[in-house]
């Protein structure tokens, strides 16, 4: 059974989790935050992004009366990734499965949307 679980077990997951906290602060506020096409929340208020494998996240800022401001959330590679070679690179698997193998190389922003004419 400790063998199961250490083998099975994926580091980025357990040590970095598979969420992130983004803060995106605009002008004016009460921005809708869209990534990837999904309504996170508004902007000024603490936004929660569930971890997914890519290097990139599609960010839209969306406002009536105002220009769309879109945007792109770079990623990386986790440091905590790199510890599932120690389990013979399964746990690695794992973290690109969930997600947690990956994370924003920022989760700040700030934003001035610009009225339509």
């Amino acid at each position: 059974m400790l063998a199961f679980a250490l083998f099975f077990t994926s580091c980025a997951t357990l040590l970095s989790g598979t969420k992130d906290h983004l803060s995106i602060t605009t002008n004016p506020p009460n921005v809708d935050v869209y990534v990837d096409g999904v309504l996170l929340g508004k902007s000024g208020t603490d936004l929660i992004l569930k971890r997914k494998l890519g290097d990139q996240r599609n960010v839209n800022l969306q406002l009536d009366g105002y220009h769309v401001k879109n945007f792109e959330i770079k990623q990386r590679i986790t440091p905590t990734y790199w510890l599932g070679l120690f389990g013979a690179g399964i746990p690695m698997l794992v973290d690109i499965a969930t997600g947690a193998g990956m994370q924003p190389k920022e989760t700040e922003f700030s934003f001035e949307l610009k009225k339509k004419d």
